[in-house]
């Protein structure tokens, strides 16, 4: 490790502990930024280093543990988000699973590739809780299954099960640091996933009550109905939040919910999130949707 990585993640750890979460962030930021261009990736820390049993002992994940911690801690992310601090989500979406990106390049050994995958991993399961905020459930789900799905890979990350109840596989107990640390981030990221879908269920319950559930788009309801949902936290606690929404506008061609859809010109039965959808759909949607207004 370089003095200048190693003063970066000085600098990090300082502000961190001074409350200057943003500071905190753009220093670790430099570290992984520096590790990335000039530094081997799989460099581990001094064997005088502390670190916890589930912190890693390389350089970058340590650097990128910590980095993330800060987007998905609830005392933290409120300072460290994608609004505050763009250029750190940034960062975090290019390692998300199926993101291409030039760095990538620089993981040429084995042990390099799963330290990769590890990375992979803990940074969608971050987006997903980072969009999840802000009620983009469908990207949420989306970043979470992409998490699972790289995980299938390396059976090692698989090692705590599915849920926080079920019992840890055989040799579970003996995982540490690396393997530790992304272990437990998949478990949080697949709980996740189970409350995020048992959610989603009882939305589609609610249209069905309050609207039409033949409609293609959803209800085109202009309101939001409030709900609660339970959610994993880094660690271990479960967070109730009230005002989850569940029932309004949904995106013909996502499945995002939202208040602020923009409808067919045309027909004005569906709903889109943005031009993009509206030009994927278009094809289905002119065959179907809006032939049928014509008729009339």
């Amino acid at each position: 490790m370089s003095q200048q990585v190693f003063a970066f993640i000085t600098k990090a750890q300082t502000a961190y502990h001074s409350g200057k979460y943003l500071e905190a962030s753009q220093n670790y930021q430099k570290a992984i930024k520096k590790i990335l261009k000039d530094e081997r990736v799989g460099v581990k820390l001094p064997p005088s280093a502390i670190v916890g049993a589930n912190d890693p002992r390389e350089v970058l994940p340590y650097c990128w543990a910590l980095f993330t911690h800060l987007f998905r801690d609830a005392n933290t992310m409120k300072f460290v988000n994608q609004a505050s601090d763009p250029e750190g989500y940034k960062l975090l979406n290019s390692f998300r699973v199926g993101h291409t990106h030039p760095s990538h390049a620089r993981f040429r050994t084995a042990e390099d590739k799963i330290l990769l995958k590890g990375m992979q991993i803990v940074a969608s399961g971050t987006i997903g809780l980072v969009v999840w905020d802000t009620h983009d459930r469908v990207t949420a789900a989306k970043r979470y299954r992409e998490a699972i799905e790289l995980a299938k890979t390396h059976e090692v990350f698989n090692s705590f099960g599915d849920s926080f109840d079920e019992s840890p596989k055989p040799g579970a107990q003996g995982l540490k640091h690396f393997d530790l640390w992304v272990a437990e981030n998949l478990k949080e990221t697949k709980n996740n996933l189970k409350y995020l879908a048992r959610v989603d269920d009882r939305g589609e319950d609610l249209d069905s009550f309050f609207g039409d559930p033949e409609s293609p788009a959803g209800n085109l309801r202009k309101q939001q109905l409030p709900y609660p949902y339970v959610r994993y936290e880094p660690d271990g606690t479960r967070t109730v939040v009230e005002n989850h929404v569940v029932a309004t506008d949904r995106c013909a061609n996502c499945g995002k919910r939202d208040t602020k859809l923009a409808r067919c010109g045309t027909c004005l039965k569906v709903a889109y999130c943005g031009v993009n959808c509206q030009k994927a759909d278009w094809k289905k949607h002119k065959a179907i949707v809006c032939v049928q207004k014509k008729k009339q």
